[in-house]
């Protein structure tokens, strides 16, 4: 039998639905490319971020954000889900969000009862009946994490970039993605907006993209900030493999020591995409990447011949624009640094 999470026999709807307005504006941290996060307590009274999954896909709610994900029925999006929950299980590392746990609700929760329930499981389907299948469509997954001070977009624009400690929040990106590799994941959505801080402690969070990390196994596409993504992303080759964790890597150094993104669309087109950042880093040629030339997607003859190697892309600093231009952002992938090659690097900046 699934479990009875929360009972308030005692009030109207209209008294949840006041209450819940009440506190939504207070509670509410943000939203996301699922749902909405909410500051929420654990049953120890720590204070954490509770994120709310509505499983039934909310076609008004996505259309207003940026991110291309557009699933086509509740059932991708709970593969999507259970992906992000099995990655976070197996992931602990001093730069990687921490994870305390998740659980289902049949309706939204007032927002004054977020608190946590461990891995709540159900083995008993036998006893559900219809009217639980109707409540499916309004039922929610919560997911707890540690609560961060605000993601780094946020605090590259109050600080202002040369007022922070861009080596450092860097290198703890690159440990704990050295530590989502090493565990034989990929991110899939890394950027500013998916790295939290506080004080002086960065971790990678967001983690509804991750998934275990096949060779040559087809992916999904519609992955990943548009403003982040890899160009083999944008030419159609679902066969991509950790490398785009490594292009979003290098826009956020970008971001850290520019304080610009590396490159700023509006729509969802793949043609705007890569005309930005030809624009930046230079045409492909064949030699430089062969299938750019070979995509069946991409005509490459509607580009101009922009020279390649030879922008700057960090004025003020030539050790991170050499690290930039030739290891991180390469519009061939399989040119691009492993994250070992990256941290080793460092020692350069």
């Amino acid at each position: 039998m699934m479990n009875t999470l929360y009972s308030d026999d005692d009030k109207t709807d209209e008294d949840d639905e006041n209450s819940s307005k009440d506190t939504a504006a207070a509670a509410l941290l943000g939203e996301g490319t699922y749902g909405k996060v909410y500051k929420g307590v654990l049953s120890n009274d720590q204070a954490c971020a509770v994120k709310e999954v509505r499983l039934l896909y909310d076609k008004e709610f996505n259309e207003k954000k940026r991110h291309a994900f557009q699933p086509d029925s509740a059932h991708k999006l709970i593969s999507f889900i259970l992906a992000e929950i099995y990655v976070l299980k197996n992931l602990k590392h001093p730069n990687v969000i921490q994870f305390f746990g998740w659980k289902f609700s049949p309706q939204q929760l007032p927002i004054d009862q977020l608190c946590c329930i461990n891995d709540v499981n159900d083995d008993d389907d036998d006893d559900k009946d219809e009217d639980t299948y109707e409540d499916f469509w309004n039922a929610r997954i919560y997911l707890y994490f540690e609560l961060m001070s605000c993601n780094l977009d946020d605090y590259i624009d109050e600080k202002g970039y040369k007022n922070i400690n861009a080596k450092s929040i860097f290198t703890q990106i690159c440990l704990g993605l050295e530590h989502v590799h090493s565990r034989g994941f990929f991110h899939r959505d890394l950027s500013c907006g998916n790295i939290l801080v506080s004080k002086d402690t960065v971790k990678i969070a967001d983690f509804g993209f991750a998934n275990k990390y096949v060779p040559n196994k087809a992916n999904d596409l519609y992955v990943t900030n548009l403003w982040y993504r890899a160009p083999e992303i944008f030419i159609g080759n679902s066969y991509y493999s950790q490398a785009v964790d490594i292009w979003a890597l290098g826009c956020i150094l970008h971001r850290l020591y520019t304080g610009l993104p590396f490159i700023q669309i509006e729509w969802d087109s793949t043609i705007s995409a890569l005309f930005a950042i030809f624009q930046k880093l230079g045409t492909p040629t064949k030699n430089s990447w062969l299938d750019f030339h070979s995509s069946y997607q991409i005509d490459p003859k509607i580009f101009p011949n922009w020279p390649l190697n030879s922008y700057c892309l960090v004025k003020d600093n030539q050790a991170v624009n050499d690290v930039l231009i030739n290891h991180l952002l390469v519009c061939n992938p399989n040119k691009r640094d492993s994250i070992q090659s990256v941290l080793r690097r460092l020692t350069l900046f």
